[in-house]
């Protein structure tokens, strides 16, 4: 029995390690992409500061998971009249889009933390499926909602409550 306590406990060990060191390189691939980012100067200062926050927020556990499970919420939730940012405001950018950025911050959280990443992807999919299709049922829907935005929306709403909460 202690044989195998051991061998799970090197194997959990091993599987820790490559998740880190996977990460640890696209950690350093995000950090050059958001640099890039915030010093460009064609960039919306509101984007730059979700992109700031997302790169704080990778590599964390809660990031992700939260993300995925207010997204559905907030694709419930928005209405129409609540324009997102538009693809031209999130490819802004000279050298670096939002877009790569955001494409980074992903790559970190799945390489970080594959396990908890992809299980909240799939509980985002289902939650993001219901929600739509509660949408449909009430008639509150006026257009095919974009996902996309409504992370945007969440990423932009955390932002909002760490800046209140450090004043």
């Amino acid at each position: 029995m202690m044989v195998i306590a051991v061998a799970a406990t090197l194997i959990l060990y091993a599987y820790w390690y490559t998740c880190r060191a996977t990460a640890l390189d696209e950690k350093e691939k995000l950090s050059k992409i958001t640099i890039d980012y915030l010093n460009d100067d064609t960039a919306p200062r509101k984007m730059k500061d979700m992109a700031y926050f997302s790169y704080l927020g990778a590599g964390k556990w809660w990031f992700f998971p939260t993300v995925c499970l207010l997204a559905p919420i907030v694709l419930l939730l928005t209405k129409e009249k609540h324009p997102a940012p538009s693809n031209q405001l999130i490819n802004k950018g000279d050298k670096v889009s939002f877009q790569d950025v955001m494409d980074s911050v992903v790559s970190v959280n799945m390489k970080r933390h594959p396990v908890i990443s992809i299980c909240f992807a799939a509980i985002a999919i289902l939650l993001s499926i219901v929600a739509i299709l509660t949408k449909v049922a009430f008639g509150g829907i006026k257009k095919i909602p974009s996902f996309s935005s409504s992370i945007l929306h969440v990423i932009d709403f955390m932002h909002t409550l760490g800046k209140k909460s450090h004043s």
